[in-house]
């Protein structure tokens, strides 16, 4: 049987992983439960310039697809203060 896999992450103003999207998965879903932006990204994520992520907006939520079968961690920033980030993504059953 399939499940959920779900939690909850402290993101700051350094790169911080939120959570592991696993090549089965079809994706994760993120909450964005702070009072500004999250951008989110890979591990050299930022708020600007080359490596500025994607933006969700203060109790926003966004999905972000899984990568060609391939596990990846998904990384997330603030520019000041922090923001409680929540994800929930589909776990294959076993």
């Amino acid at each position: 049987m399939a499940t959920y896999d779900n939690g909850m992450t402290v993101v700051g103003v350094t790169a911080t992983k939120v959570c592991t999207v696993d090549a089965e998965s079809s994706g994760v879903l993120i909450t964005n439960n702070g009072a500004a932006a999250v951008f989110f990204g890979g591990p050299n994520v930022a708020i600007s310039g080359a490596n500025q992520g994607i933006s969700v907006a203060a109790g926003a939520t966004q999905l972000f697809p899984s990568i060609g079968g391939v596990t990846h961690d998904l990384y997330g920033i603030i520019a000041a203060a922090t923001a409680n980030i929540t994800f929930m993504m589909p776990q294959a059953g076993s």
